[in-house]
């Protein structure tokens, strides 16, 4: 092969002219360009990777090839074809492009599984059913392989401690139960969401968060017992969940989301047993219940107004001790009057309070340990102002008699006090209220009917005339 010095054409098997401008060869050239090709094929047939052509250009990978010993080439072995610029240049980016492809589509490979990896999609050095992340804390569940429908989560995979349930790790599953061991910490948003068939989930103590939509559209998910730990509870862990209600020890993070969202809540203990509950109402705006409780321990008791009102719960204990009550942090702003223990001792708390919500609190006995049952009166009324208090109280004069004492005020107009008489002070002290008036200060006027008499007249001795109604006001 030779290089045409006039258009730099490489040529092959023909060493005469130029293919390219018919440039005739000396044979000068000729001869050192035959040379020169001998020991191109010869180099070829040594290392499979002859130069290309005379002037050391790049070499050249393509197949075995022989020439005779009077300097003759086929076509067969030898063409223009072999060492032809265009094919060479197409074969060598093949060359160098087929590697290259291979080695970014293993790269992107190698990013995919370390990405699904990192999110815990796939785990394809664990035997473990269960997908995970791995943090400095431990493992976060991203999700689950296996078919089985009643789970109970490990607390160890791997070697690493199971931490935490990630967001919707679970979601849409066919599970229709799960216990979570103790060492969770967090359950993520949508975690076990749209879960149709679950209906039951277990939770240790040691839970502190459960996020939003957790157990949302689960359908038949019932009662759910939430740990005292639990701290932080997202919006909507049970929208569109059906007849869910909420098990938790009184006081406790738990309680108050359930009482402030109208769920249902029934109180227990930390081993989840159900605890004693009595429930109290108001009759008449007022009642009076007695109980008694033991050294350190509680009467857990609910309530629900039947309207919108200040409510004021009193407690009265019969012996010396002290008792306390304990609304468990769920009605709001309270105000406090505890008086010191002692006997006869009186807490009372005041609080407003909404209609047909359900509220609980307790009489606890904070006494010493020789008072270990303590009895009390337990009183529930309407706190009003002093106006409606009084409207109340003289409503239930009507048809009542009042027995009037000696030198008792009656007035023929109830804004002046005028007309002072002393007509009832012997023998009609006892007369049937006809009707009241309360003034704003909360003052209170019972009326009568006036003495049937043909003159009336006032302490002065002034004739008045009866407007057949006499008042009284009522004196503190």
């Amino acid at each position: 092969m030779w290089i045409c010095p006039k258009c730099s054409r490489e040529n092959g098997n023909s060493f005469n002219v130029c293919k390219g401008c018919g440039y005739m060869i000396s044979s000068d050239e000729k001869e050192y360009a035959i040379e020169n090709t001998k020991r191109q094929l010869h180099s070829f047939n040594e290392h499979r990777a002859a130069p290309k052509n005379t002037y050391r250009h790049t070499r050249y990978s393509g197949p075995q090839v022989v020439y005779d010993d009077d300097d003759s080439y086929t076509d067969d072995y030898y063409s223009d074809d072999m060492f032809d610029d265009d094919d060479y240049v197409k074969k060598s980016k093949k060359i160098i492009i087929i590697p290259i492809v291979i080695v970014l589509l293993l790269a992107i490979a190698a990013g995919v599984i370390y990405y699904m990896q990192s999110k815990g999609y796939i785990n394809i050095f664990s035997s473990s059913e269960y997908n995970y992340t791995e943090d400095s804390r431990g493992i976060m569940i991203t999700g689950y392989r296996g078919k089985d429908t009643t789970l109970e989560i490990p607390d160890i995979i791997d070697g690493y401690v199971v931490y935490g349930i990630a967001d919707k790790a679970f979601a849409e599953s066919n599970l229709k139960s799960v216990k979570l061991p103790n060492t969770i910490k967090y359950i993520g948003e949508r975690a076990f969401f749209d879960s149709e068939n679950l209906h039951f989930v277990s939770m240790e103590e040691g839970v502190e968060e459960i996020g939003a939509y957790a157990f949302a559209s689960c359908s038949v998910i019932t009662d759910t017992f939430i740990p005292e730990s639990v701290q932080t509870i997202g919006e909507n862990i049970f929208r569109d969940s059906g007849n869910v209600y909420i098990q938790g020890v009184p006081g406790s993070t738990a309680m108050k989301y359930a009482l402030e969202r109208d769920i249902s809540f029934t109180p227990t203990n930390e081993k989840q047993e159900t605890l004693k509950v009595t429930p109290v109402r108001i009759n008449d705006r007022q009642t009076t219940t007695t109980s008694k409780t033991g050294y350190g321990a509680s009467h857990i008791f609910s309530f629900m107004p039947y309207e919108d009102a200040k409510y004021q719960i009193s407690v009265e204990a019969s012996i010396e001790g002290y008792l306390k009550i304990n609304e468990f942090g769920t009605m709001g702003k309270v105000e406090n009057n505890n008086i010191d223990k002692g006997i006869n001792h009186q807490t009372t708390i005041t609080v407003e309070l909404k209609k047909e919500k359900k509220y609980y609190f307790a009489i606890e006995n904070q006494g010493t340990e020789v008072n270990k049952n303590i009895e009390y009166a337990l009183e529930l009324e309407i706190v009003t102002d002093e106006q409606t208090k009084s409207e109340q109280e003289a409503k239930s004069w009507i048809g009542k008699t009042y027995s009037f004492i000696a030198y008792t005020d009656l007035f023929y107009d109830r804004h002046i006090e005028s007309g002072t008489t002393h007509f009832l002070e012997w023998n009609t002290n006892n007369q049937e209220i006809i009707d009241y008036y309360v003034q704003e200060d909360g003052t209170i006027w019972l009326a009568i009917n006036a003495p049937q008499s043909e003159e009336l007249t006032d302490e002065y001795g002034n004739i008045i005339e009866s407007s057949g109604i006499w008042w009284h006001k009522i004196q503190d």
